[in-house]
């Protein structure tokens, strides 16, 4: 029998100029290799900008949220306890 499953991929976010981080990637043809296979999703917040992007297709393009305001979560624990799903993404509140 085989287990079904939502498959799950790294997401790495980098706050630093999407055109530097493109290039510090690009130095190691084994570890780019997973970027441009999607095995870990890339998104780049520029630092002056506050702007996203993210990486797909061997470059950067401008990626804009499908929400503005996320919902607040105040309760993690019990929420992660609670749900045997993939949880949507939140925005936690300070204790």
């Amino acid at each position: 029998m085989t287990e079904v499953h939502d498959p799950l991929r790294l997401l790495m976010i980098v706050e630093h100029d999407p055109v530097v981080v493109a290039k510090s990637i690009q130095r190691s043809a084994a570890t780019y290799e997973w970027f441009i296979n999607n095995w870990i999703n890339l998104v780049a917040v520029h630092p002056e900008t506050q702007e996203l992007y993210r990486f797909k297709s061997g470059y950067f393009e401008p990626y804009h949220t499908l929400q503005k305001d996320l919902p607040l979560l105040h309760d993690l624990k019990s929420t992660i306890e609670s749900n045997t799903e993939n949880l949507p993404v939140y925005l936690i509140a300070q204790p």
